[in-house]
């Protein structure tokens, strides 16, 4: 989900589509935050709405973080002197670093073991490719029964 998200948000930052930018937001901050809820929930049998909102609210903004640093940092003029074979390891440490704040903020947000929150992440995966299949079955349904997005905003 990480990649299309990125793909689509990059392309409407790079449009200025605001509208279209505040429901792709949305969209991602609701998914991500019913399935790690039902993940956590089906794990714990807890709920914990007020913490899975706050982490899911800080995974969006490294996301956003992590999208900006990957695509606008890595083509500055100081680095490209860099070896080619440094890029990429520099790469995984813009693609960690936001990665491992999220974790350790989420093992703070929920204060359980790393066997808890590797499951809770899993299953949250597992719902999130279940959304995305669901999301692309009712578009594709909408568009094969004549309902375009242009048509709506008319």
């Amino acid at each position: 989900m990480f990649w299309l998200f990125s793909l689509v948000s990059h392309a409407l930052i790079v449009t200025q589509l605001p509208i279209i930018f505040s429901i792709l937001l949305i969209t991602l901050l609701t998914v991500s935050f019913f399935s790690l809820t039902t993940a956590h929930y089906l794990v714990t049998r807890q709920w914990l709405l007020w913490r899975l909102f706050k982490a899911c609210i800080l995974a969006t903004i490294l996301i956003f973080m992590m999208i900006s640093l990957v695509t606008y940092g890595l083509q500055q003029a100081e680095l490209q002197h860099i070896r080619l074979t440094y890029k990429p390891f520099l790469a995984l440490t813009i693609f960690c670093l936001p990665l491992v704040i999220w974790l350790i903020s989420l093992k703070y947000y929920l204060q359980h073991h790393w066997g808890k929150i590797v499951l809770i992440l899993f299953i949250s995966v597992i719902i999130n490719l279940a959304m995305i299949i669901l999301i692309g079955q009712a578009s594709k349904w909408a568009t094969d029964h004549g309902y375009y997005a242009s048509q709506l905003l008319l």
